[in-house]
C-alpha cells in the first residue's frame, strides 16, 4: 500500500528548499525530492509539473513575507530614493539566501515558462510597492515609470557586483 503523507505539497516544498539554498538549482532534482519525501517521482510531478515549477513555488513562498516587510519599510521612507534603496536592500537580502541557486536562475529563467512567470511576478510585486510610494512624493507619477524603476532596481540589485549608488544619477532624474 502506498505511503500516505499528510500535506504532501508542503512536505515537498519544505524538503526541497534546503537543497535549493545549500546546493543550488542543478542539484535540486525531482528524483532527489521524491526520495527524501519517500514517494515516487510521479507523485512529485502530480503536484509540480516540472522542476522549474517547484523552484518557482519555493521562491514565491519565501518572497511573500519579504514583500510584506519591504512594503512596510518603503511606506516609512522619507524620500523616493530612500524607498528605492530600501527595496533594493530587501531584494539583495532575498537573493543572498539563494546565492547558490541565483546565478543559475539568472541564466535559465528566460528559457523556462515557470521561472519567467515567477520573475515577472516579482517585478509586478515590486511595482505594487514602488508606484504608490512614488505617488506619495510625486502625485502624478506614471505607472510606466514605476514599472521601469521596479525592473531597474531588481536588475541592479540582483547582480552582486552592482551597487545601488551606481543608480543614483538616473534615479535622481526619475524622482524629480
Amino acid at each position: 500500500m502506498p505511503k500516505a503523507i499528510d500535506d504532501l505539497y508542503n512536505t515537498i516544498l519544505r524538503e526541497s528548499r534546503p537543497i535549493l539554498i545549500s546546493h543550488g538549482y542543478e542539484q535540486l532534482t525531482i528524483r532527489n525530492v521524491a526520495r527524501i519525501c519517500g514517494v515516487a517521482v510521479g507523485t512529485v510531478y502530480r503536484y509540480f509539473d516540472s522542476k522549474d515549477a517547484l523552484v518557482a513555488e519555493i521562491l514565491h513562498n519565501d518572497w511573500v513575507p519579504v514583500m510584506d516587510r519591504m512594503r512596510r519599510s518603503a511606506d516609512s521612507a522619507g524620500t523616493p530614493i530612500d524607498g528605492l534603496r530600501i527595496i533594493s536592500d530587501y531584494i539583495r537580502d532575498f537573493i543572498k539566501v539563494y546565492a547558490n541557486a541565483w546565478a543559475e536562475y539568472r541564466t535559465i529563467y528566460r528559457y523556462s515558462p515557470a521561472l519567467t512567470k515567477a520573475h515577472e511576478s516579482f517585478i509586478q510585486d515590486i511595482s505594487t510597492i514602488v508606484h504608490p510610494m512614488m505617488q506619495r512624493f510625486i502625485p502624478d507619477y506614471s505607472p510606466v515609470v514605476s514599472d521601469f524603476l521596479s525592473r531597474t532596481v531588481m536588475a541592479v540589485s540582483a547582480e552582486p557586483e552592482n551597487t545601488f549608488d551606481e543608480l543614483l544619477p538616473v534615479l535622481e532624474k526619475l524622482c524629480k
